[in-house]
C-alpha cells in the first residue's frame, strides 16, 4: 500500500486524475491495520516530484538523476534518493 497505491493516488491527485477506488483501498487498509498509509507512504512530496508535469516525471523515470540535474531539481535529488532507498 505505501509503496504502490499511495504513489499512484498521490500522482493522480497532483495531475487532476481521480483515483477514488485506490483512495478507498488505502483508507480501508489504514483502518484495518491501524496504520496511516498517507503519512507513511511515498507521496509526490516524499518522492521529490511535487509540481512536475507528466513529461518531466516520464523523463525522470527514463533518464534518472541526469534528468534531475537537467530539470533543475537538484534540491529534490536527495529526497528522491531517500524515498527510494
Amino acid at each position: 500500500v505505501p509503496t504502490s497505491l499511495v504513489p499512484i493516488a498521490s500522482i493522480g491527485e497532483m495531475l487532476g486524475i481521480p483515483t477514488p477506488t485506490i483512495k478507498s483501498i488505502i483508507h480501508l487498509a489504514s483502518v484495518a491495520l491501524g496504520v496511516d498509509y498517507w503519512e507513511q507512504g511515498r507521496t509526490v512530496g516524499k518522492l521529490g516530484i511535487k509540481g512536475l508535469s507528466v513529461r518531466e516525471i516520464r523523463r525522470l523515470a527514463l533518464e534518472g538523476p541526469r534528468a534531475v540535474r537537467t530539470l533543475k531539481l537538484v534540491p529534490q535529488t536527495e529526497e528522491l534518493h531517500a524515498a527510494t532507498a
